[in-house]
C-alpha cells in the first residue's frame, strides 16, 4: 500500500478572497487515498465553513496580515508547535506574510518538501517604500527555505525575478483556474442578466481590496461603453 503524504496548507487569513479559494479547491480536491490535508490561516473567517469535513483546520492566533513583530515571533512559534505536532510531509504556503514565517518554521522543524504560492507579490502594491524594501528583504530571505514557488501569472514570474527573489529554476507559472459553470456567457446566466447573445460580458472575480481599484475599472468600463454606443 503507497505512503499516505501529509500535507498543510498554510494561508494569512481566512477570510474567502482568491488565495483561499485556491486553497479550498486544492485542499478539497487531493485524492485521500495519497494525501491527509490539514489547513492552517490566522482568523476565524467564512473560508473554514469551504473545507470539507475530513480536512483538518487549524487557527493560527497570531497570524496577521500587516507587519507586527511581536505578532509575527508569536506566529512563528506557533507554527513551529504545530509542524513539530503533525510532521507534515509538504507545507504549502500562500500569501506573502504565511510565506515568509511559515518557511522559516517549516525548514527549522525538517519538513521535507515547502512549496509557496505567491497569489501576487506584496512589494507590488501600493505601499511606502520602505515597507516595499521591507517585504522584497524577507521574501528573498525566506527564499532560500522554500523549494519551489508557484506564481499565478507570468507578470508575478517576472516581477520575482527581476527582483533577485529567488534563482529562475525555483519559479514556476500555474494559472488558476475557474470551473467552467460559473461563467457569465452561459445561457442560464444571460437570462438572469437580461444580456442578450449580441452583447459582450466583462467580470471579475475579485476582491474589492484597495491594491485591486475596481472602482477606476469599473469607472473605465462606463467611459468605455458610453464610447462605444457613438459608432
Amino acid at each position: 500500500m503507497a505512503k499516505i503524504s501529509k500535507i498543510i496548507y498554510v494561508v494569512t487569513q481566512s477570510d474567502f478572497g482568491g488565495a483561499q479559494r485556491y486553497v479550498a479547491d486544492l485542499s478539497n480536491s487531493l485524492p485521500r487515498d495519497q494525501y491527509s490535508v490539514s489547513v492552517a490561516a490566522g482568523g476565524d473567517g467564512l473560508f473554514f465553513a469551504k473545507l470539507n469535513s475530513d480536512v483538518t483546520t487549524h487557527t493560527i492566533k497570531h497570524m496577521v496580515r500587516e507587519i507586527n513583530p511581536y505578532e509575527d515571533i508569536l506566529c512563528f512559534f506557533e507554527l513551529v508547535r504545530l509542524f513539530k505536532k503533525t510532521r507534515p510531509d509538504i507545507v504549502h504556503l500562500n500569501s506573502s506574510k504565511a510565506g515568509v514565517v511559515g518557511a522559516f518554521a517549516a525548514r527549522v522543524t525538517g519538513v521535507k518538501k515547502i512549496i509557496y504560492t505567491a497569489h501576487g507579490f506584496v512589494f507590488n502594491e501600493p505601499l511606502p517604500t520602505w515597507k516595499k524594501i521591507f517585504y522584497r528583504v524577507a521574501e528573498r530571505l525566506s527564499s532560500f527555505a522554500k523549494d519551489t514557488i508557484i506564481c499565478v501569472s507570468d507578470f508575478d514570474k517576472k516581477a520575482g525575478i527581476d527582483a533577485l527573489i529567488a534563482p529562475i529554476h525555483k519559479f514556476t507559472v500555474i494559472h488558476n483556474g475557474i470551473p467552467s459553470q460559473v461563467f457569465l456567457s452561459t445561457p442560464e446566466a444571460r437570462a438572469k442578466l437580461g444580456v442578450d447573445e449580441s452583447k459582450t460580458i466583462i467580470g471579475t472575480i475579485a476582491n474589492f481590496y484597495p491594491s485591486k481599484n475596481l472602482p477606476t475599472l469599473i469607472k473605465t468600463f462606463a467611459l468605455i461603453a458610453a464610447m462605444h454606443t457613438w459608432y
